[in-house]
């Protein structure tokens, strides 16, 4: 059935709203302190859920992809992408070529709050707080007191 006029008229009307909308929603997010601090704690909650939020920078990736790409077991990767929908920072897409398999890509969200930047920051802090972790085992297995200055400190209070 062909579309009249007046129908063209109601979707431009129906349209613009909606898009008026959308920047509404976005303006109030990112004036809201607090949408930001939920969705660092959203970062927060699993290791790691920041670095898969990343991965999908490029445009939907299914689970499988995922997997391979971060090296992760496969429980794990759905446990992050199920809570990530859940708080729809992503959402599950058809993939036309992969019948069968489950893809993610960001929402609007990104958009709105810039989510892969406040991702980029947790992800950052998580890789940081792991080097410490490892460093301190490594000296720890080696002998070294993990709370001593490094060694290149050693010697500067004129005990040399």
């Amino acid at each position: 059935m062909p579309e009249t006029p007046h129908a063209q008229q109601d979707i431009a009307y129906i349209r613009t709203h909606v898009e008026q909308l959308e920047q509404m929603v976005a303006f109030e997010m990112r004036a809201n302190p607090a949408a930001r601090e939920q969705a660092i704690e959203a970062f927060k909650r699993r290791p790691r859920t920041a670095e898969l939020y990343l991965a999908l920078e490029d445009g939907p990736a299914t689970q499988k992809d995922l997997i391979a790409r971060l090296s992760m077991d496969k429980s794990k990767v759905s446990k992050i992408c199920n809570e990530l929908q859940d708080v729809g920072f992503v959402a599950e897409v058809a993939t036309p070529d992969k019948p069968g398999q489950r893809s993610f890509a960001w929402t609007a969200f990104e958009r709105y709050l810039g989510l892969s930047k406040l991702a980029r920051n947790v992800d950052r802090d998580e890789k940081a707080a792991k080097k410490k972790v490892v460093a301190a085992t490594v000296g720890q297995a080696k002998g070294e007191d993990p709370a001593a200055p490094p060694s290149s400190e050693a010697g500067k209070d004129g005990d040399s």
